[in-house]
């Protein structure tokens, strides 16, 4: 897990929710600090139900008493700057190998008819298309035109 804040962060907190109501705090990070960010990694994975929320809570510090805090003066917005301000909870997910493969071979298959349906409705609407020009006018025997092309001699012959 990676908590992410900028320099009026003040403190960081997942937790999950489980479907049954239960609650866990997996990582609590009570004095955050914008020079000291980590990873935050768990001795053993988790295996977490489906159905489990994950919840990200922060705080923030604008007064003057947080000494990292740029201008307590100034209303605070969201910004990529580090005298903006911005939350992240950022964290990473693994599958087992078979439920992984699962997963994968699924947007495979919705990838193939998501194409399969583009292709199918492009054909059609070349073939409206198609439809909708005149035909060609068909010429009648006897009705054709033949011009002779001028021969060119070389100086050669």
């Amino acid at each position: 897990m990676y908590p992410h804040m900028h320099m009026r962060g003040k403190d960081f907190r997942y937790e999950l929710s489980y479907p049954d109501g239960k609650k866990e705090v997996i990582l609590d990070v009570p004095r955050y600090d914008f020079n000291w960010q980590n990873w935050f990694k768990l001795e053993k994975p988790l295996l977490i139900p489906a159905g489990t929320n994950l919840l990200c809570t922060a705080h923030f510090d604008n007064s003057e008493n947080n000494l990292c805090n740029p201008d307590p003066t100034k209303p605070v917005r969201w910004g990529d700057q580090t005298w903006e301000e911005m939350m992240i909870g950022w964290y990473d997910v693994a599958y087992p190998k078979a439920e992984a493969q699962k997963l994968i071979d699924a947007q495979h298959e919705a990838d193939r008819q998501e194409l399969q349906k583009a292709i199918k409705q492009m054909q059609e609407k070349a073939a409206k298309e198609h439809a909708a020009k005149p035909a060609p006018e068909k010429r009648k025997p006897g009705n054709q035109q033949t011009t002779k092309a001028p021969v060119v001699k070389s100086a050669g012959t």
